[in-house]
Formats: C-alpha cells, structure tokens, sequence
C-alpha cells in the first residue's frame, strides 16, 4: 500500500483522532518529540472518545509574530487543538519536505516557561516550538474544513 502524501493546500481531508490513545496525551507526546515533559505544563482543554473531522491545510504568507498569525488564521474560522497534530502524522508519515505543518494552539508550557506549539519539520520530525517567532511564508497551518 502506497503511503499518502501531504494534502494540497486548500484540499478537504478527513482525520480520525482517539483522545484516549497514550499518543494523544499532552505530557507524552512532549516525552515522544524527544523533551523532557518534568517542568512541561498543559493549559489547553482535554477530550474524550473518538472524533472524526474534516480539515485543510492553509498558507498565510509571512507573519511577524504569534498575534499577527492568528488574526490570519481567523479568517479560516475555529483552530483545532494541537492535540490533532499526531492524528495527521499518522495519516500523512511521509513529509512532503515542502515546508513546516503547525497548529495554532500554544497550550504547552515549557520549562522555560514558554508557550509552545506542536508542528511538523520539513523532515517529518514532530517537535515544539515557541511562540517568540516569526513565521514564514513555508508554514502550513492546520485548520477546520469550512462547511
């Protein structure tokens, strides 16, 4: 079976997420993208069972700052929870190697006291970054499909 690429910016997808999978806990996946969870805090909210949702990937351009991405993303409506971020990794293993997947969701606290959001290098790798940054036009935000 061959493995599925990224989706095309815009394209509608489905994602299927399982809150009670130990993947999909705040602290242990700081643990699995290779941190250390002690001094690691979650703020955002938790879930239960199984949720299936369509989504999109979106580009915004070149943002100067956290507060300067989200009123981009507003446009595309309500943001998922980071949590999803490990629900398109298993759908899509295989990066594109075209640029950065990130959630606008900077609920993790790091031990620098530091709000931090998950994301997807070029690479495939899964890792946290901080909000203190800019972002550029390589970023692809995962948001809700528009009904």
């Amino acid at each position: 079976m061959a493995t599925p690429q990224y989706p095309n910016l815009g394209e509608v997808f489905k994602l299927t997420i399982d809150y009670s999978h130990p993947n999909v806990q705040p602290l242990t996946m700081v643990k699995n993208y290779g941190y250390d969870p002690a001094g690691w805090r979650y703020t955002g909210k938790t879930a239960t069972g199984v949720v299936i949702s369509k989504f999109q990937l979106v580009s915004v351009g070149l943002c100067g700052n956290w507060r300067d991405l989200g009123g981009k993303l507003a446009a595309y409506g309500k943001n998922p929870g980071g949590l999803w971020i490990q629900a398109f990794k298993d759908a899509y293993p295989k990066p594109d190697g075209r640029g950065r997947v990130g959630i606008f969701d900077a609920s993790w606290m790091n031990q620098g006291h530091f709000e931090c959001f998950p994301c997807i290098y070029s690479s495939g790798d899964l890792y946290f970054s901080q909000v203190i940054r800019k972002f550029n036009k390589h970023w692809r935000w995962l948001v809700y499909a528009k009904k």
